[in-house]
């Protein structure tokens, strides 16, 4: 049986002018399988939307997830890697994009940290204590 809220969240981003590509990277990325992706579009069986004029503005597919809501930046890493791998087709392979790259990431992975709001914390700090530092040094 088809999933009744993936139906609608294809009907409504392909009304939204998205193309399908689009909207299976954004599937994908939110965890449904790629054979249920396939049967929602089938059911549907509507045109796929054609690809945008340039300079016409376009905005990202809402999210979705598999039993949960999924953030927004989750969706914009999906589009930037889907960018990334269309623009260097037959290059090396590129490595995923997560929102745990970066120092966020390597805190969580070194478990100094146990969440990326506790993470972001850490960091504020940081930046707060490296700035007196260097206030401190300009006025002394």
């Amino acid at each position: 049986m088809i999933n009744d809220q993936l139906l609608t969240y294809i009907k409504d981003n392909l009304h939204a002018g998205y193309t399908k590509a689009d909207i299976e990277v954004s599937l994908r990325t939110a965890g449904w399988d790629a054979a249920d992706i396939a049967t929602a579009f089938s059911a549907l069986a509507g045109p796929t939307p054609t690809i945008p004029a340039p300079g016409t503005p376009t905005a990202q597919p809402s999210s979705i997830k598999a039993g949960s809501a999924q953030s927004d930046v989750d969706v914009e890493l999906a589009r930037i890697q889907a960018e990334l791998q269309k623009a260097h087709k037959g290059s090396a392979k590129i490595a995923p994009l997560t929102e745990e790259t970066g120092i966020i990431g390597w805190m969580l992975r070194k478990k100094m940290v146990s969440s990326k709001n506790q993470a972001n914390s850490v960091l504020i700090v940081l930046a707060v204590v490296f700035l007196g530092l260097a206030a401190w040094i300009a006025f002394t």
